[in-house]
């Protein structure tokens, strides 16, 4: 009987110890985050909360995913202080430019609608398998966008006021950053970026040529003017394929006013 009653103690006891002691939930999170959207971004509208860790014992932000749904649908990755809960720019996404992806999605269907048909056509991945995509509910993992930071402080000023991007105006007018910049958002080469997957393990079609799926998009003529940019990820999930060096192509372009497409040369430009 006393055995069982030490048991049961020492049960307890382990229980708080791996769980920090701490009755930390997502509700917890869910204000500074509203504090942050609305001091930095002027938003003021309801989140979701999707998910978040605690890995304070350690000294770890709160991993947090969280859903818009208005202005724009949009799914946003922050990072929070382990104590403070503050937003950490590091780790996190940029706000601005979540919010500006689901404007694009929304004020464009016919660009996605011709996405997805070049998803089908080549046997592109339709939902990742990375983390990341999968905690964003893969919510078109393959579009991102990019904007230089004096660019985008500028927009930000005007959504602030305003809480509306209207993509089709901005896009023509944001000109090309450097990739090779020091800046944090020069991760991607293009304003509008489709950095589709092809992965090896569940595909049997030959894989395709990013030319190939520039070619489609400057036949179709389905995009505005501005500055695009197309990534072809080769991968196998599986991991029994052997890889080369260079598992990626990509290719820069702008498309002007009259429906010309035209390769920009780059050194982020890579042959498949």
């Amino acid at each position: 009987m006393k055995m069982k009653k030490w048991m049961i103690i020492l049960t307890f006891w382990t229980t708080l110890l791996m769980g920090g002691c701490s009755n930390f939930s997502e509700t917890d999170v869910e204000k500074p985050i509203k504090q942050y959207l609305k001091e930095d971004y002027g938003f003021n509208g309801n989140i979701k909360i999707l998910s978040t860790t605690d890995d304070s014992l350690n000294e770890l932000p709160h991993d947090t995913y969280i859903q818009i749904l208005h202005p724009y649908l949009s799914f946003i990755r922050l990072m929070l202080d382990y104590d403070t809960l503050e937003v950490e720019e590091e780790g996190s996404d940029d706000v601005y430019l979540q919010f500006f992806k689901g404007a694009y999605i929304e004020q464009n269907p016919n660009v996605i609608k011709f996405s997805n048909q070049i998803i089908k056509k080549y046997g592109l991945v339709k939902i990742s398998d990375d983390t990341y995509d999968q905690q964003k509910q893969n919510y078109f993992y393959y579009l991102n966008v990019n904007i230089d930071y004096d660019q985008e402080q500028k927009l930000i000023e005007d959504f602030k006021k305003t809480q509306k991007i209207n993509t089709n105006e901005i896009v023509p007018n944001v000109i090309q950053n450097d990739p090779n910049s020091n800046d944090i958002n020069a991760n991607y080469i293009g304003v509008i970026n489709f950095n589709y997957q092809f992965d090896l393990s569940k595909n049997k079609n030959k894989i395709p040529n990013v030319q190939e799926l520039f070619n489609e998009y400057k036949e179709h003529k389905v995009l505005n003017k501005g500055i695009y940019g197309i990534t072809l990820y080769i991968m196998d999930t599986s991991g029994k394929a052997e890889l080369s060096d260079f598992t990626h192509s990509q290719i820069l372009f702008s498309v002007d006013a009259k429906g010309k497409y035209s390769i920009i040369p780059s050194t982020d430009n890579y042959p498949n």
